[in-house]
């Protein structure tokens, strides 16, 4: 994952070392996320506002064909 913030850096090669990752279970309600798990912990101090992770899920569920490939955006204006 290329970033020029390190704490997201981090967390691509953090995700990465982890292998690979059942879609299903992470969806799941009955479980908790792995993703959001290593999220959580790996971005701790990090901007709370950050797209980064809801970005990461949404890209793992199309992967999977659990969603589809649909872009995203996050407009702000006054």
């Amino acid at each position: 994952m290329a970033s020029p913030c390190e704490k997201i850096h981090n967390l691509g090669i953090i995700l990465k070392e982890k292998g690979p990752i059942d879609a299903y279970q992470e969806i799941s309600p009955a479980l908790e996320s792995s993703v959001m798990q290593t999220v959580r912990s790996v971005l701790k101090g990090c901007c709370a506002g950050c797209a980064v992770p809801v970005g990461l899920f949404k890209a793992m569920q199309v992967s999977a064909c659990l969603a589809l490939p649909k872009d995203i955006m996050i407009k702000i204006s006054s």
